[in-house]
């Protein structure tokens, strides 16, 4: 049986292959058009208007559990065709960072990686930004929340 990790690390490694194809060939419009079909992410797709911001306190001397992270939740999102990981930013001083996941549907696209988050202890107290349309700002409709476990009772 192959594990999570090993799937994930593939699918890393094809998004890479794939991105690289996209600097080498020739790129007329029809070839691009192309190319980014054949991709596993939709970045140029328009009906990918909400988004699923999380940004978080890292503060961890290595950035392989942050890039680990975010490659679990491209591979849950990106074969869904729900949605794609657009990627991370990180503090120069990796103390905080954010990620960033755009989809058809916000709550869709954070139910996928919802339990993926859940596996590293530095996510707790992320803060959470569901966006949905292509509205910024102040007008954008949001849901914003704040990460954490809930622990079930006696009665549950």
């Amino acid at each position: 049986m192959v594990s999570e990790l090993e799937l994930t690390e593939k699918h890393r490694m094809e998004s890479v292959r794939k991105s690289h194809a996209l600097l080498l060939l020739p790129a007329s419009a029809t070839t691009l058009q192309c190319m980014i079909k054949n991709c596993n992410f939709a970045v140029m797709d328009p009906k990918f208007t909400d988004a699923v911001i999380i940004a978080f306190n890292y503060g961890i001397e290595s950035i392989a559990p942050m890039h680990q992270l975010g490659d679990r939740m491209a591979y849950k999102v990106d074969h869904t065709g729900k949605g794609y990981y657009d990627g991370h930013e990180l503090a120069d001083d990796d103390s905080h960072g954010t990620y960033y996941l755009y989809g058809i549907n916000a709550e869709e696209v954070y139910k996928l990686i919802e339990p993926v988050l859940f596996t590293v202890d530095w996510m707790e107290g992320a803060h959470v930004t569901l966006r949905f349309g292509k509205e910024r700002g102040e007008q954008a409709k949001k849901i914003e929340f704040i990460l954490e476990r809930t622990t079930p009772t006696a009665s549950q």
